[in-house]
């Protein structure tokens, strides 16, 4: 698998765990929220979508000229220090 798809993978998860964090009980559509649901509903789908962007953003996978491995760093850190790199965006 190459870089920029772990990238996109490894986004995408944490994007998910965030919108499923949020949506404790109903889902974004207001339907009851499970595993399956999740899987399937598309007003979830498009919710993880924008996260992921934001995701991204934060991890510094826009700015020009990329590091794909300081990408890779910023993705693994803590909710609390994705946070505060938001912060100084």
């Amino acid at each position: 698998m190459n870089t920029t798809q772990e990238i996109m993978d490894l986004s995408r998860k944490i994007a998910w765990e965030e919108v499923s964090r949020e949506c404790v009980f109903t889902c974004k559509c207001g339907k009851l929220l499970t595993g399956f649901h999740e899987a399937h509903c598309g007003k979830f789908q498009k919710a993880v979508d924008v996260r992921q962007r934001f995701v991204l953003r934060d991890a510094g996978f826009y700015k020009e000229p990329k590091n794909i491995e300081q990408v890779k760093v910023n993705l693994k850190t803590s909710d609390e220090e994705r946070a505060q790199m938001a912060k100084q965006i």
